[in-house]
């Protein structure tokens, strides 16, 4: 998520009550905002929910984020697949668990406002590219633009289990299934 903190490899996984010090003006944003709704339930008594959702991804998103930009080149066949790097790790869920912990948010009845929104699970990039690679025949070749490993926050999600009983319950490889088969539509 956009509002926290750099973390530390070794110490990657964050609660909500994890330091909020975004490095991007859209982190920065995403959490004056926050700051608005939270100010909004303190003085006008209203009932709202803040959902901190880390990466998600699956059929029909744009092709400028990790998955489906891969999911797109692999389908176009390429035999080359370009990644910025194999190396980064990340918190990684399946769009549709995400729109499902979302109104498991709205249902729940809790004091609770913010809620960490992801997998909880660390999840390296070059094991996804892995996945898209069994998928296809033959294997591409893989590029890194940017090589270098890249650890992002891991969502503490225990708060949002506790309130709502939500899992995540659509694996990675079903994703980057589906994402595929999404982009193999797409090209002509």
């Amino acid at each position: 998520n956009h509002v926290y903190a750099p973390v530390n490899p070794l110490d990657s996984v964050v609660s909500e009550e994890a330091v909020a010090n975004p490095e991007s003006a859209y982190g920065k944003t995403k959490l004056a905002a926050e700051a608005i709704v939270l100010q909004a339930v303190q003085n006008q008594q209203l009932q709202a929910s803040i959902a901190r959702s880390f990466q998600h991804t699956g059929p029909r998103q744009q092709a400028r984020l990790m998955v489906p930009e891969w999911a797109c080149q692999f389908a176009q066949e390429k035999e080359t697949v370009r990644v910025q790097t194999l190396d980064s790790y990340l918190d990684l869920s399946d769009v549709r668990d995400v729109v499902r912990a979302y109104r498991a948010i709205m249902e729940q009845q809790t004091s609770e406002t913010i809620f960490n929104v992801g997998s909880g699970t660390a999840i390296r990039s070059g094991s996804v590219c892995e996945l898209f690679q069994h998928l296809v025949t033959p294997h591409r070749q893989i590029e890194e633009i940017s090589p270098g490993q890249r650890q992002h926050p891991i969502a503490d999600i225990s708060r949002l289990q506790k309130a709502t009983d939500w899992q995540p319950v659509i694996q990675l490889a079903q994703t980057v299934k589906d994402t595929l088969d999404y982009w193999k539509t797409q090209t002509p």
